[in-house]
């Protein structure tokens, strides 16, 4: 699993996008969500709904954009969910599954 441990302490700015893979249905009402954790508990989350049915071409993605206080040696990690009764995998890509962490303050 990948955390990110602060060098120092301050306030970081947190920007992480998922996107699931194409290949299969996704259900309306259903959800996938970007959520955040710090050290050993949950901090934030946003989520995406489904609106409408979404044919395998279409699959959907969740970003999450924050702010989060860390001391020095606090980590943060990235995990998300889906409100979809069958596993789901993530696009294998950088460029669709990525987190930047900028120190702000």
């Amino acid at each position: 699993s990948w955390k990110f441990t602060a060098p120092v302490q301050g306030l970081y700015s947190v920007k992480a996008l998922v996107r699931y893979a194409d290949g299969l249905d996704w259900t309306a009402g259903s959800y996938v969500a970007a959520l955040l954790y710090k050290n050993v508990g949950y901090f934030s989350m946003q989520d995406t709904l489904i609106q409408a049915t979404v044919t395998p071409a279409q699959a959907p993605s969740a970003s999450l954009v924050d702010t989060v206080q860390l001391n020095a040696g606090d980590y943060i990690y990235l995990r998300t969910s889906h409100g979809e009764s069958s596993a789901r995998a993530l696009v294998p890509d950088d460029a669709f599954v990525r987190i930047t962490i900028e120190r702000i303050k």
